[in-house]
């Protein structure tokens, strides 16, 4: 009886060592976050000779495989990286308007 329990113990603890190291995580995988300038300079070495609609499709496709951390680190690099993101007047007000038919500073005046 012992020598069944012992035979058993091992082979449960070979088959726990082979099944740990096959479960066992990978290093994780980081994705490599580059500056704005690199990322510009590659894009012009791959599209110095592309037609506009080329240009389109290539954009798209890279556009495709950012992740969103590449992405949101592309928006922080930016200058304005909350530009655009506040209230606009659209009751038609003409709120920030510079003049024009309605503007009051016509000729007319």
């Amino acid at each position: 009886m012992k020598t069944t329990t012992i035979l058993f113990n091992s082979v449960l603890a070979l088959g726990l060592a082979v099944a740990g190291s096959t479960f066992a995580a990978d290093a994780p995988a980081t994705t490599q976050v580059q500056d704005r300038a690199t990322i510009q300079a590659e894009h012009r070495a791959a599209t110095a000779n592309m037609t506009q609609e080329e240009r389109d499709a290539y954009r798209a496709q890279k556009q495709s495989e950012m992740t969103a951390e590449q992405r949101a680190a592309m928006r922080a690099s930016k200058g304005g990286a909350n530009k655009g993101q506040g209230v606009k007047a659209r009751d038609g007000s003409g709120a920030g308007s510079k003049g024009g038919a309605g503007g009051g500073q016509g000729a007319g005046r």
